[in-house]
């Protein structure tokens, strides 16, 4: 067991778990830039076009989380309290979630693509061009979804169980299969090499990360398999093997909608975007992209954060699981407030490395530069949302998003949108995310006062 994450420099516990996950993001991170950077090759009408079909995607995505984030925090807790039989058991009962939740959005590949101009809100010329795109773009992608929603089961368990590095070798496979298979997939001939390829544009990108995920969900198994023994499948039927699925769903599904509240969000602000033209969707999406880049470190340390969280609470150490979720807390909003002046200074040079054209760099910018003042409210929203999966009490951050994201964002984006242009519906992004981020620190401070009561 991980008694080295309950016991001695808290900074060392977060150091050990936070930068394998980071090295993975990054990785991840830079696959993604590079195929955004092949799509951009093929014009602004693709690089529009996959940043609407990827809303959608994300969606989706977040949705199939649950079972993840519900066996990370079960895992955690199992970990610290040293009962290795009961995070086998949630492994277990994490897997079934994750296959079924997985099976279900695999088959809406059939209907959602569909429907595509209508959710966007398309005139009739964008669904010609960007729509018809998009479309198979999210078809292949959602059937993807297939092999993700089990692949987050099994990292997640890794992670909750701090073994970090075995979870950052599996988070490998999907990005760096994917950035091998992008050229070959998208273009005719591979650029740089001249090997002949088959020329799929937008359908090749989906291909590659499909196939990635398989890949690597197929890695993930056989290493969980071994590190837990999860025991043959025919032995998975026995009563009692699924125990822990109803407090998997406890904590997995409120984090889970507060994850798909902000998806959401983005999603409709995509919709409020898409009359305003592809030249402000190419701008979003790359915009989106830089944002990215700065949160993906907090994903990391939020990551930690949950884990150690949970193992300190399973190892009955509440004082220093809560000194754990300050520090955490501490570091990614001085990051964020650091990378805010850079971002401001360099917007239209970040957004020029995506897309050329003026009118992109200029809507681009404006994002970047609006979104700057919301970089620390970003940094107490994430972090502390992880506090509350790993304490196993994920109702407080969801209702936090609902309110910030849903009753805030959405209505202040449709009316300032109307009076503004894109610039108001970038406006009600950073109000919404301050309000989120300010909630839940009330809510950390309430949280506080309940962990210390219960030494």
């Amino acid at each position: 067991m991980q008694s080295h994450l309950t016991e001695g420099s808290q900074l060392r516990a977060i150091r050990t778990l936070s930068i394998p996950f980071f090295l993975a993001h990054i990785i991840n991170l830079a696959v993604l830039l590079v195929d955004r950077l092949w799509l951009g090759q093929l014009g602004t009408e693709a690089l529009a076009a996959v940043g609407m079909a990827h809303s959608i995607v994300v969606v989706c995505v977040t949705t199939v989380m649950a079972p993840g984030i519900g066996t990370l925090a079960g895992v955690a807790r199992s970990t610290g309290a040293k009962q290795s039989h009961l995070a086998t058991a949630y492994i277990r009962s994490g897997l079934l979630v994750g296959f079924f939740a997985g099976v279900f959005f695999a088959g809406t590949a059939l209907v959602i693509p569909g429907h595509l101009d209508t959710v966007m809100n398309l005139n009739e010329s964008m669904a010609k061009s960007v729509g018809a795109s998009a479309e198979i773009y999210l078809k292949i992608s959602l059937f993807g979804v297939l092999f993700q929603a089990p692949l987050f089961v099994l990292t997640m368990s890794l992670q909750g169980a701090g073994k970090a590095k075995l979870a950052f070798r599996i988070s490998t496979i999907a990005p760096m299969s994917n950035a091998l298979l992008d050229p070959l997939l998208i273009f005719d001939v591979v650029p740089g090499i001249g090997l002949p390829g088959f020329g799929l544009g937008l359908a090749g990108a989906a291909y590659a990360s499909l196939l990635g995920y398989l890949f690597a969900l197929i890695g993930a198994f056989w290493v969980v398999a071994q590190e837990f023994e999860l025991g043959r499948l025919s032995k998975w039927t026995k009563r009692g093997y699924f125990n822990q699925t109803s407090q998997i769903l406890r904590v997995g599904v409120p984090s889970t909608i507060e994850n798909l509240v902000r998806s959401a969000a983005i999603l409709l602000l995509v919709r409020i975007l898409s009359p305003f033209g592809e030249d402000v969707l190419a701008a979003f999406t790359a915009a989106i992209m830089i944002i990215m880049i700065l949160i993906f470190p907090g994903i990391a340390l939020g990551q930690a954060t949950s884990t150690l969280v949970g193992q300190n609470l399973g190892a009955q150490k509440p004082h220093r699981a809560l000194q754990t979720a300050l520090i955490c807390v501490g570091l990614y909003a001085g990051f964020m407030l650091f990378a805010s002046v850079g971002v401001y200074s360099f917007a239209d040079s970040l957004i020029a490395l995506f897309d050329k054209n003026e009118a992109v760099i200029f809507e681009g910018a404006r994002l970047l530069k609006q979104y700057c003042f919301c970089f620390v409210g970003i940094a107490f929203a994430l972090i502390i949302s992880k506090v509350f999966v790993g304490a196993g009490s994920t109702t407080p951050p969801m209702i936090s998003a609902l309110i910030a994201h849903l009753l805030i964002q959405i209505p202040l984006a449709i009316e300032w949108s109307e009076s503004e242009g894109a610039a108001g519906a970038y406006s009600a992004m950073v109000v919404a995310f301050w309000v989120h981020g300010l909630i839940n620190v009330l809510m950390l401070i309430r949280l506080r006062k309940k962990l210390s009561h219960s030494r």
